[in-house]
């Protein structure tokens, strides 16, 4: 009974300095494989989101227009100068012109969020129209 005791113990005295080395090697590759990957998830939701919110501009931009909003100089029925001003004013928040339907137009992105998202955002002045770039 002795020796059975002492032959089981000796089989289960732990792991060695090796399987350890070799556990936190294998840990370690794989970690190395999966933060690029996890990198790479990241920075495609970001483009979706910048992308979204550029949608949700020109959207709103389009809509603010066939409500009779006016985006121009100093509230001139014109065309807006660029994208800037435009953004400028549906972050302000902009009404349409019917007196009967109240209707505020507002897009509100902090500043880091704007200057990301500008990028996919083109404005044609001459056909006043917010275009959506594919931009990477």
């Amino acid at each position: 009974m002795n020796s059975l005791r002492s032959r089981f113990h000796r089989l289960w005295k732990g792991f060695t300095l090796v399987e350890l080395i070799i556990v936190i090697a294998v840990i370690g590759v794989l970690t190395a494989v999966a933060i690029p990957y996890l990198s790479g998830i990241h920075d495609v939701s970001h483009v979706a989101k910048r992308k979204k919110n550029a949608q949700s501009i020109a959207a709103q931009y389009t809509n603010a227009r066939a409500a009779g909003a006016k985006f121009g100089d100093a509230g001139a029925s014109g065309p807006a100068a660029d994208l800037d001003q435009i953004y400028t004013r549906l972050n302000q928040g902009i009404q349409g012109a019917s007196p009967y339907d109240p209707v505020v137009f507002r897009v509100a992105l902090s500043e880091t969020e704007w200057d990301e998202t500008r990028k996919y955002l083109s404005y044609d002045q001459s056909a006043d129209q917010i275009s959506i770039l594919d931009g990477r």
